[in-house]
């Protein structure tokens, strides 16, 4: 009886044309599979647009990376793609890297004090340069590095720069 529970759920939430969640689950690994950084901007800001105003409200959470890494980790993580946070290399550490579909996405988060982007984070990927080990790795045919900065003001994404090189 367990397993058959189990089994309803995983493929409910799995295959296409199932709930809704599904749906969004299938959308997301989608728009990375499709190398698409802006519908995952969107798919973003949506999400944390989502999330109620009294689980930040009196809480400092909402003022470090940390927060908003983990939420963004967390929400892929749950694809089971090949993610790592905290990806170590020569010059540092990479706040979190996603290889998938011949991508390696690397990711860099910065939180701003005002509303407006300050461009630290793609200054960080660039200076730090945390794509060199895996442009030309085996099986990656494209890097995408990403800065994304959040508001504390707005508890917002207001800063999303993309690059990509073979």
């Amino acid at each position: 009886m367990r397993s058959a529970l189990n089994e309803a759920l995983l493929l409910g939430g799995w295959l296409p044309g199932g709930t809704p969640l599904s749906q969004l689950t299938m959308r997301l690994y989608d728009l990375l599979t499709d190398g698409d950084a802006e519908g995952l901007r969107a798919h973003f800001e949506r999400l944390y647009a989502s999330i109620p105003h009294d689980w930040v409200r009196a809480n400092p959470i909402a003022r470090y990376e940390g927060y908003y890494a983990s939420v963004f980790y967390s929400h892929l993580a749950s694809l089971g793609l090949d993610i790592v946070p905290e990806e170590v290399s020569n010059p540092g550490q990479c706040d979190l890297v996603i290889r998938h579909a011949g991508r390696a996405w690397v990711i860099e988060f910065k939180v701003v004090d005002g509303e407006e982007p300050t461009g630290e984070a793609m200054r960080q990927l660039k200076a730090r340069d945390y794509a060199a080990k895996h442009r030309g790795a085996p099986g990656i045919t494209e890097v995408i590095e990403l800065g994304v900065e959040f508001s504390r003001a707005k508890r917002q994404i207001v800063g999303w720069e993309v690059a990509r090189t073979p």
